[in-house]
C-alpha cells in the first residue's frame, strides 16, 4: 500500500481516524495510534478519550451490577423473613403474601449470583 497523497511513497501506517495509508512525513504518532498530519490529529484524541472513557464505565457498571446483585438477594431475604416470622408467630395469613414476594427477590438475586461476567474484562496490556 501507498501513501494517499504520494502514491510514490509506500505507507508506513494507516490513520486511527479515517483509515488512510500514511508515509512518515504524512503521519503524527499519538499516544495510541497514528493520524494524518493536520488533519487527524484532533479526532484521534477523541477516540482515544471515547476508548479510555468507555473501559471506565464498563468498569463501573461491573461494580454496579454485582451490587445491585447482592441488595437484590439480600432485600428478598429481608422481606421473606418480614412476611413468614408474622404467619409463623399468629398464623397471620395476609403476610404469605409478602413471604411469597421476598421468596421471588431471593430467587432473582440468586439466579444473578449464578450468571458470569455479563461484561468483557477491559483488555489494560495496550
Amino acid at each position: 500500500m501507498n501513501c494517499f497523497n504520494h502514491s510514490d511513497i509506500p505507507a508506513v501506517g494507516i490513520c486511527k481516524s479515517c483509515g488512510k495509508g500514511l508515509c512518515k512525513d504524512c503521519l503524527v504518532e499519538m499516544p495510541d495510534g497514528l493520524a494524518c498530519k493536520q488533519t487527524c490529529e484532533e479526532r484521534v484524541k477523541y477516540i482515544n478519550f471515547l476508548i479510555d472513557a468507555n473501559k471506565q464505565i464498563l468498569t463501573a457498571t461491573r461494580f454496579h451490577a454485582k451490587s445491585a446483585t447482592i441488595f437484590l438477594f439480600v432485600f428478598g431475604g429481608v422481606i421473606f423473613l418480614l412476611g413468614l416470622i408474622p404467619y409463623l408467630i399468629s398464623g397471620e395469613k395476609g403476610t404469605l403474601f409478602l413471604a411469597a414476594l421476598g421468596f421471588v427477590f431471593l430467587i432473582l438475586g440468586l439466579l444473578r449470583l449464578r450468571k458470569k461476567g455479563s461484561f468483557p474484562v477491559p483488555d489494560d496490556s495496550q
